[in-house]
């Protein structure tokens, strides 16, 4: 992962919890779009994230939750 980051898989309990208490920037990054789960904050295509790098937070030590996909798949 270029910059150094880290990441951590969460289960939908623990998305749960975590929208409780909102502290992060929830971006959806599904193509093509099909909606999104309630709260979410941004849509930035997947491959496109490099481009919407502005829309991001320039912190390294910022929270950032992306997911790919939402409940309404067939």
């Amino acid at each position: 992962m270029a910059g150094g980051g880290s990441y951590t898989a969460v289960t939908p309990a623990a998305l749960a919890a975590m929208l409780a208490r909102k502290d992060f920037l929830f971006v959806n990054v599904h193509i093509p779009y099909q909606g999104e789960i309630e709260r979410t904050d941004r849509f930035i295509p997947f491959d496109a994230i490099q481009a919407h790098r502005g829309e991001l937070p320039a912190r390294k030590d910022a929270k950032v939750v992306v997911y790919c996909g939402t409940s309404r798949a067939g």
